[in-house]
């Protein structure tokens, strides 16, 4: 085993993707977490400063000085996330060397120094694994709610479609997959990349998950994805559900309907949570009223302390709009079990 920041760079393995946008505090402990793994094979750091405004793209700089063999940045001189027609995923891609691919901003951090390690050995080992996830814990940095871990899976667990379309069990620090199979989600026009990396990969085979928490995952960071999404305009809540209505018909057209027997489900109950016309609600609650499948998944939602636990730390953290559209699922329910207002 090799700890590689000390070493002249062979050709990498696995590229680290790490997104960065006015993370000075946060910044050099991602780094520094990425630095600290230790491996039997190279890596390398593609970092990536979206044109911050702050102090983020100086500490890149001196990490840079400090280990060039290993950190590859990229300093943009326009935000590019704010440029529709701009894939920052497309970009990292074109800059990485590595085999393997493992995501984690630049606000999050890495809490296993064998991380990669480990990830690497199970892609290898399983070849039907598409993408490698593993548990993290949830960190909010106003201390509004306590640590958390993202899920309860206590030894390796391979995630259902019902998993994958319908629940948040795996964090985006936690993700490493092939190269060879990076989905181009600018291909789709989603603002949400780690939505559309998980469902892409499930086409190409098995997600799984392991028990080990590795990544931090830092939220009600003012600027990280998830708050530059729902704190600037929660209009955009919506329109967000919109969007990935819109992108699992498209993605249901990708894969020629092979999932459609949940994908058609997971449209139907985002077409509650966003429409208000009528013909729409009564046609979507009659698809989902009358399929077992789901009626069964909404049971176990409420029984699970997790999830519950999570819709109200949602609905404490960005307000009742967006505690409102997780809600929708529990009042979905409720007419499942009866007649229903939508007939």
């Amino acid at each position: 085993m090799h700890n590689w920041k000390d070493s002249e760079l062979e050709s990498p393995i696995v590229s680290i993707w790490c997104t960065a946008y006015n993370h000075e505090k946060y910044i050099g402990k991602a780094m520094d977490s990425f630095l600290m793994q230790i491996t039997d094979f190279p890596f390398e750091i593609v970092v990536h400063d979206d044109a911050s405004t702050d102090k983020t793209a100086d500490i890149i700089r001196k990490y840079e000085a400090r280990f060039p063999n290993i950190i590859k940045p990229i300093y943009e001189t326009e935000n590019q996330y704010s440029n529709p027609g701009s894939s920052i995923n497309k970009i990292m891609f074109e800059h990485s060397r590595g085999n393997f691919i493992a995501i984690c901003e630049g606000d999050d951090y890495l809490c296993d120094n064998m991380k990669l390690q480990k990830q690497f050995n199970y892609m290898t080992e399983h070849g039907d694994c598409s993408l490698c996830c593993h548990n993290t814990v949830i960190h909010d940095i106003t201390n509004n709610t306590q640590d958390r871990d993202f899920n309860d899976w206590k030894e390796v667990h391979i995630l259902t479609d019902e998993d994958i379309f319908f629940g948040w069990n795996v964090h985006t620090s936690s993700y490493f997959f092939k190269k060879e199979l990076t989905p181009l989600q600018s291909e789709f026009n989603v603002p949400f990349g780690d939505y559309a990396i998980l469902t892409l990969l499930r086409y190409h085979g098995e997600v799984v998950s392991l028990p080990d928490v590795m990544s931090v995952y830092d939220y009600n960071v003012p600027t990280g994805a998830t708050a530059r999404t729902y704190h600037v305009d929660k209009s955009k809540i919506v329109e967000n559900i919109v969007a990935r209505k819109n992108y699992l018909k498209r993605y249901n057209d990708y894969t020629k309907g092979k999932f459609d027997s949940v994908v058609s489900l997971r449209i139907a109950e985002l077409t509650i949570q966003s429409s208000i016309n009528e013909d729409e609600l009564r046609e979507a609650a009659q698809r989902l009223r009358k399929d077992k499948r789901y009626s069964e998944m909404m049971k176990s939602r409420l029984k699970n302390q997790k999830f519950l636990s999570k819709l109200k730390a949602y609905w404490k953290i960005y307000g009742s709009i967006f505690g409102k559209v997780w809600y929708w699922s529990i009042f979905l329910h409720s007419k499942l079990q009866g007649d229903g207002a939508h007939k």
